[in-house]
């Protein structure tokens, strides 16, 4: 293959990832793009009639509104307890180190048990693990209030990560089976955009539960919160099986819990979460280090930008290739961490919130869909778990790696590195393009 143009233009990124354009996806109905293991099989056609040529399919239908509604309360339940956590963990009588032991138990055992939610999904189904997620997170509210040692609030935490992991791989892999496949895209973006509306508003709930009614108070609204989705949850319609004829997987493949389909996307994916659990972590220590009480200030912006570049990332996603929002995206974070490595004050940490929402909610859906593209229908679950894995390894890498720099050569240090890693996503993912990875 020729070496592609340094601006890497869109056509040329569709044609490298074999992405049919809207229209000749709505005149060729399914088909498979075996070079790259990209399929678009048209499942949408298996929950509504086959759209008339040229007219825009249906997104937004009883199902998808229902199953982002249940998203929203879930991660409503989620984000209540995230500021509290580490308090009540102290609460209890945890030293400083083992906050850090009692936040991460969380990610570790969502972590381990996702390749199996993922290949439990293709073989049950949707829905049941949908639910079953919502079950743990209602149980786990009343379970934290009786947790009065750190031995015991670990053993819940463990439990209360097998519940996201069981959500959010099914809910994501019930969203790509019910979205026409011509606008997978948007439906991807609109979806993860109820999970940064939790984000926006449940912490400041939970903050303020808290400060009225004490940390039992927040544990029982995030439970509530929790068995409302479940309810929602019981109104949504499990979408058909894969149908006779359509691509299945190979024996090999139903037995794998990696998808090596997925592992592409998921490996990028991975160097834009170190970047974030890099953020998370250490953001808030940056803005005291520089005088700028800019940390609340800056997850604010990046929430607002996050949500507006999901708006019109999925339209673009669908119409010019995923690469065309991917590239851009990684480009954005890549100036957000420099930003926070090398601009100082106020200003440059407001700026890499606006760059570093835009990246991520141009990147991160982008990436997400390309794995359902690239998955067999029967193989989407595992698909899916393999990218989610990648998700939560690269946050706990970037807390914890890169975490250790910090004492070497400082928080400038931190983000210059994290600033490398994501350039290197953004390199590795022109590099994969023309190798048709």
């Amino acid at each position: 293959m020729a070496a592609a143009p340094p601006n890497l233009p869109v056509t040329w990124a569709r044609a490298a990832l074999n992405f049919p354009s809207a229209g000749s996806r709505a005149r060729g109905g399914a088909h498979t793009i075996k070079s790259t293991g990209i399929l678009d099989d048209g499942e949408g056609s298996r929950t509504s009639p086959p759209p008339v040529a040229g007219a825009v399919p249906r997104l937004v239908t009883r199902d998808f509104a229902l199953a982002c509604v249940a998203t929203l309360l879930f991660f409503t339940s989620f984000y209540f307890l995230m500021p509290l956590m580490p308090l009540y963990a102290v609460d209890v009588g945890a030293s400083p180190g083992m906050v850090g032991i009692v936040v991460g138990a969380f990610t570790l055992s969502s972590l381990a048990l996702r390749p199996l939610v993922g290949r439990g999904i293709d073989r049950r189904g949707r829905r049941p693990f949908m639910a079953a997620g919502a079950i743990v997170f209602t149980v786990v509210g009343f379970m934290y209030g009786a947790a009065h040692s750190v031995a015991a609030l670990i053993a819940v935490r463990v439990l209360h990560g097998t519940g996201i992991a069981c959500y959010t791989t099914s809910s994501n892999t019930y969203i790509a089976d019910i979205a026409p496949a011509a606008r997978r895209g948007e439906a991807i973006s609109y979806y993860g955009m109820f999970i940064n509306l939790a984000m926006a508003y449940a912490p400041a709930l939970g903050a303020l539960m808290h400060g009225r009614t004490g940390f039992q108070g927040a544990f029982w609204a995030s439970s509530c919160a929790g068995a409302v989705a479940l309810a929602v949850i019981a109104a949504l319609r499990e979408p058909p099986r894969v149908a006779a004829g359509a691509a299945a997987p190979s024996p090999r493949s139903r037995e794998a819990l990696i998808s090596r389909s997925a592992l592409f996307p998921a490996l990028v994916c991975a160097s834009c979460t170190i970047t974030y659990g890099a953020v998370m972590a250490f953001l808030p220590l940056l803005a005291a280090e520089r005088g700028a009480s800019g940390a609340a200030l800056f997850f604010a912006i990046y929430a607002v930008c996050i949500i507006l570049s999901r708006l019109i990332g999925g339209f673009i996603s669908d119409r010019r290739g995923r690469a065309a929002v991917i590239v851009p995206g990684l480009a954005c974070a890549v100036l957000a961490m420099a930003c926070l490595a090398f601009v100082g004050g106020l200003h440059g940490i407001v700026v890499a919130a606006a760059l570093y929402g835009l990246g991520f909610g141009l990147a991160l859906p982008g990436l997400n869909t390309l794995v359902v593209d690239r998955a067999a229908p029967a193989e989407r679950g595992t698909a899916l778990a393999t990218y989610s894995a990648m998700f939560d390894l690269g946050i706990a890498t970037g807390a914890i790696v890169l975490g250790s720099l910090a004492g070497i050569g400082g928080l400038s240090l931190v983000f210059g590195v994290a600033t490398l890693v994501i350039t290197g996503g953004l390199f590795g993912f022109i590099l994969g393009l023309r190798a048709r990875l």
